[in-house]
């Protein structure tokens, strides 16, 4: 756990440098992600919310939104009391039905 927290930390400081790609990049290769039987994508086991939220940001701010949709929608299925992202996903077009089924309401 120590180890995931030093690289959210580090991408966070890539980040508020402006190395968006590097910050995102590091995140990526310290949480893969897996396939669960059905062949669908899965957040990494270890994955936090903050980790999600910040890879979802990030993939944001590099113009990557489909990736964001994917993160904050990963972030959803951690905690689906994460309102930071319904409303990230509600800004990038995401229809509410899809976000109503991510939501355990």
């Amino acid at each position: 756990a120590w180890e995931a927290n030093l690289r959210i930390k580090e991408s966070r400081a890539l980040s508020n440098v402006g190395s968006i790609i590097e910050a995102a990049s590091i995140l990526e290769r310290s949480f893969p992600r897996t396939r669960n039987s059905e062949q669908q994508r899965q957040p990494h086991y270890h994955s936090t919310l903050e980790s999600l939220m910040l890879l979802g940001n990030l993939h944001t701010m590099s113009g990557r939104v489909s990736d964001a949709v994917t993160e904050y929608k990963f972030a959803l299925l951690k905690n689906p009391y994460a309102l930071e992202a319904v409303e990230r996903l509600a800004k990038l077009g995401c229809d509410e039905s899809t976000i109503l089924a991510l939501v355990d309401v």
